[in-house]
């Protein structure tokens, strides 16, 4: 396929050198603020749910939020079919936009919305004070019934047609290398992109160091996508994980953050879907954690969810191909692992004991059930990373062919086996529901 020629100019130069000078000002700056900073996320680990208090259903609306200030006003109407999900079932919004949840009881106890094909998501995938894309259950107003309510608005998207959008992985946010994701963003926004999609390993390691540290981490993560241009779509990896690796960290497992919990309160939801005009991101969280070590697995609550919200197809995208992408951290195939072989043993193994079998952890244990549920629901395309090298892979599932592409590591290019593999992303085009162009963008070349 061809791909039409990526622009350079003087601006853009211009813009890159700026935005390099006022991240690393800003990344030095963040990491000695955010010391000792302490606050009670939700609970759950690894596949566990957060059951929402005494609450078994939310009502609420998705409305059209013209001004961008999260309130209702008298002329904003509601948005019909717009997907809402506890992260388990989902429903749609009436023409009115209203809608009725009732809670799964394997819910982690949050509450999101995708967004339409004509309205986007209302922050840029951030808490703020005005709105949000997601909610705590625990936190929203209790009606006279018992219910929680949710009303929640969208502004136009401003995407239709063709679009086109970057991938990129490992960014692994520190002071010392995060210019290098600020000039990716600044570069696919230069570009065209209308959004970006990070496949995790998003900080620098949470995995094996104290609170403060892992806060910082985050902490210059979010700033820096509060300064980017365009959306990013976040998915977590294995280092987002906060203290497993006990042996390091000194935390203990009570601590309210252990875990997934330090990326759900800088994050929100670990999965979840989002709509881009012709475009449905659906985030995986592919890392699962046993003990003190990590492996790659998608386990059965989010599997109900990710067969739901495959199959949720919106009513009114029957003559507008939509194209579903699932994207993750740890990939469900890869070829590089061929390269270096297998162990058992010692705190770098790659297999663990599953059960009575060993697993390879550096892929998803199940990816045989994901890949059905791929193959039930026509998905073309599917993102992954882990591996800091961009990796593409074909398999025919009946009769139709699922492409996966793993990509390179933004935080720098990889030497593994004596073997050069550049640091990047890749830029894809969508057009009539289907991939039209897709190049890979060297940020060292």
């Amino acid at each position: 396929m061809t791909f039409r020629p990526l622009r350079g100019s003087a601006r853009r130069r211009l813009a890159l050198a700026v935005a390099v000078m006022l991240a690393v000002a800003l990344a030095w700056s963040v990491a000695r603020a955010s010391a000792g900073r302490r606050s009670g996320g939700a609970s759950g680990g690894a596949g566990s749910a957060t059951p929402p208090g005494q609450a078994r259903r939310v009502v609420g609306s998705v409305f059209a939020d013209a001004n961008g200030n999260g309130l209702r006003e008298p002329s904003e109407p509601g948005v019909a079919d717009a997907l809402v999900s506890d992260q388990v079932g989902v429903v749609r919004t009436n023409a009115a936009g209203e809608f009725v949840l009732e809670l799964d009881a394997a819910s982690p106890g949050l509450i999101y919305v995708e967004g339409t094909a004509a309205y986007a998501r209302p922050d840029r995938f951030l808490q703020t004070e005005q709105s949000s894309w997601y909610a705590e259950v625990d936190e929203l107003p209790t009606t006279a019934d018992g219910s929680r309510r949710w009303d929640v608005g969208l502004p136009p998207s401003g995407v239709s047609g063709s679009l086109r959008f970057a991938h990129m992985s490992d960014p692994h946010a520190h002071p010392d290398s995060i210019r290098r994701f600020v000039r990716a963003l600044q570069t696919a926004a230069n570009d065209g992109a209308a959004f970006a999609v990070v496949t995790g390993d998003l900080v620098s390691d949470a995995l094996g160091v104290e609170e403060s540290v892992a806060q910082g981490y985050f902490e210059l993560y979010r700033k820096t996508l509060e300064q980017a241009t365009i959306p990013v779509v976040s998915i977590p990896g294995n280092h987002d994980i906060f203290g497993i690796e006990r042996d390091q960290s000194g935390v203990a497992q009570d601590h309210p953050l252990y875990g997934k919990r330090m990326y759900r309160e800088h994050l929100g939801p670990g999965y979840y879907s989002a709509r881009f005009g012709p475009v449905r991101i659906v985030a995986v969280d592919s890392a699962v954690y046993d003990d003190m070590w990590y492996r790659g697995g998608v386990d059965e609550t989010q599997m109900r969810w990710f067969d739901a919200v495959l199959g949720a197809e919106p009513a009114g995208d029957a003559a507008h191909p939509v194209l579903k992408i699932p994207a993750m951290h740890i990939p469900l195939i890869s070829v590089t692992d061929t390269l270096f072989g297998y162990s058992r043993e010692g705190s770098t193994r790659t297999a663990v004991r599953v059960d009575d079998s060993y697993q390879f952890r550096h892929v998803v244990g199940n990816a045989g059930d994901v890949i059905l549920a791929l193959s039930r629901h026509g998905v073309l395309l599917v993102l992954g990373g882990h591996f800091h090298k961009e990796e593409t892979m074909m398999l025919r599932v009946a009769g139709r062919p699922i492409r996966f592409n793993n990509g390179a590591a933004i935080v720098s290019p990889d030497r593994s086996a004596g073997i050069d593999f550049p640091s990047g992303f890749t830029l894809y085009e969508v057009a009539d529901g289907e991939v039209a162009a897709s190049q890979f963008v060297n940020l060292d070349g």
